[in-house]
């Protein structure tokens, strides 16, 4: 293997770069690491010759520090790559969760961007606060392409212990596809029927909130923006 003058010179950065040429994440974890095997064990060695700690006992200020070091880490590499990273450092990535989306709930109109924001006044509008954020959507958000993907998040997110989430995730996805390649208004009718009796199943029936609030942006972005499925207003209140 022949090496070139290139080659060399990046070889020589590098040493001389020394430790600095290691990246900033492996120090984190080798430091979070050391704290909650240091910390562990000396909480272990605290328990058994000085007998009760507090909450500030230093063996447990040393393992806070891991999941804080680790988690902030891990948080700002996560969030650097996703939103300023160079095209060469996310395909370097691995990508979870699809990407940022947002938390389960109602989409909402502009004309009832006035509502109260209380659980009462957004139970009666049939939306919820409580789940972490409020998203904020431009016109140009395909509302059906949301709806779909809130049925595949939760048939990816799903345990598998109750059939109205497992399985009606899984078959919210292929109505919805049915509802836009449908050709004709019986077509579409027919798909809207069957995915709102879908909605309401997983709605009552699964056995936690992820299943049973999956057709809340489902539901509510086919009543508000039925445009977007093809749909006539006439045609989405059926």
């Amino acid at each position: 293997m022949t090496t070139t003058v290139a080659d060399r010179i990046g070889v020589d950065a590098r040493a001389r770069a020394g430790v600095w040429a290691i990246p900033w994440p492996l120090y984190a974890v080798v430091l979070a690491s050391t704290c909650i095997v240091v910390g562990l064990i000396w909480d272990v060695s605290w328990h058994r010759t000085v007998g009760r700690d507090t909450f500030w006992t230093l063996a447990h200020v040393l393992e806070q520090a891991a999941a804080v070091i680790a988690g902030l880490s891990c948080g700002w590499l996560v969030l650097k790559t996703t939103f300023a990273g160079s095209p060469a450092e996310k395909a370097a990535s691995v990508r979870f969760w699809r990407f940022f989306y947002g938390p389960l709930g109602a989409w909402v109109p502009p004309s009832q961007f006035d509502t109260p924001l209380d659980y009462e006044a957004f139970a009666a509008i049939g939306a919820m606060l409580g789940h972490g954020g409020v998203v904020v959507a431009d016109d140009t958000l395909d509302m059906a392409h949301m709806a779909r993907f809130a049925m595949e998040f939760c048939a990816e997110e799903s345990c598998g212990k109750c059939t109205p989430c497992r399985i009606g995730s899984t078959r919210g996805v292929e109505v919805i596809d049915r509802l836009l390649a449908a050709p004709d208004q019986n077509g579409r009718d027919e798909q809207v029927i069957i995915l709102k009796d879908l909605c309401d199943t997983m709605q009552y029936g699964s056995l936690c909130a992820l299943g049973g609030m999956a057709p809340f942006p489902v539901a509510s972005a086919l009543k508000y923006f039925p445009a977007d499925f093809g749909l006539q207003s006439s045609e989405a209140d059926q």
